[in-house]
């Protein structure tokens, strides 16, 4: 009868087995505790984010009750201490228009052209006619884009 002996692994043998199952294991833990740092931050910077922009549903829809007071301030001339009140709020919160005073460039970032009228001047073409509704950021991202009235430049000119 023939036997088979199979070669038992010498003891440098079986110690540089265990050496190479020590080494993957520690490549694991350093793959494992990387991947757990970056899940970490991961949280972080959604928790950051969450608590950054949390009152954003609420402050846009106050934008609708400043509207009204600004309104009520063209028509009247006399501005009321509650909405004085009220854009101190806002700025508190770093909620602020965009602009400031109006502007004639349209910026795509922010405005919202909603009609366009015609105009005469070729350098007129796509240069903001009126404000709409004024536009609002809450820290860095756009709250409400500023919708305006654009100017379009046809090509024709009104000569006879």
């Amino acid at each position: 009868m023939t036997e088979k002996k199979t070669k038992k692994p010498t003891l440098r043998e079986q110690i540089q087995k265990l050496m190479e199952e020590v080494n993957q294991l520690k490549n694991d833990k350093l793959y494992l505790r990387a991947d757990m740092d970056n899940q970490r931050k991961n949280y972080d910077k959604r928790i950051e984010e969450i608590n950054k922009y949390r009152y954003e549903s609420f402050a846009y829809d106050l934008l609708d009750i400043v509207d009204d007071f600004e309104r009520e301030i063209k028509i009247t001339n006399n501005e009321s201490p509650i909405y004085a009140k009220l854009v101190n709020l806002l700025n508190k919160y770093k909620i602020k228009k965009i602009y400031e005073s109006p502007h004639d460039i349209y910026n795509p970032d922010y405005d919202n052209v909603i009609t366009y009228v015609p105009v005469t001047d070729v350098n007129e073409d796509n240069k903001i006619v009126d404000i709409f509704k004024p536009g609002y950021m809450y820290g860095d991202k756009v709250l409400r884009y500023e919708d305006v009235v654009a100017g379009r430049y046809s090509g024709e000119t009104n000569e006879e």
